[in-house]
């Protein structure tokens, strides 16, 4: 199959378990409501357990996630700064967002950093097929 040939089981979620992943894209982006957010794209190296990454079905696969920088309700602030802090940690810096003064203009450099990410399928919503979601980051590489 060409890489421009596509079945429909291409973007079926990925089993639930634990892959090397890198944060491979960040995009700053607003909100509906014009609250600045980044969207957040999370390229998988394998999953824990394959032998050799060029081998594994998971290779190259996608998981996104959309966190809100600004917000009237500060619990989705909070946690939106417990998941960088999160992964910039489990990139294997150990100040995680106090390191860089949570300027998320500095995550950059975390992108292409190898870590464990555990991964659960999202049941879809509102006519949205089922998706992963990421649920936890650990250091790994």
């Amino acid at each position: 199959m060409s890489n421009q040939e596509f079945t429909k089981n291409d973007f079926k979620p990925l089993e639930a378990g634990e892959y090397l992943v890198r944060m491979n894209r960040i995009t700053p982006k607003e909100t509906k409501k014009g609250d600045p957010a980044l969207s957040v794209s999370f390229e998988v190296i394998k999953k824990v357990g394959d032998t050799d990454a060029n081998e594994s079905k998971a290779k190259n696969r996608l998981i996104f996630d959309y966190m809100v920088l600004e917000h009237a309700n500060p619990t989705v602030v909070e946690i939106t700064n417990e998941k960088l802090d999160k992964i910039i940690k489990a990139t294997g810096s150990e100040s995680g967002l106090a390191g860089i003064d949570h300027d998320v203009k500095q995550l950059e450099k975390f992108t292409q950093l190898p870590f464990i990410a555990k991964v659960k399928v999202k049941e879809g919503t509102n006519g949205y097929a089922d998706s992963n979601a990421i649920t936890s980051y650990n250091v790994g590489n």
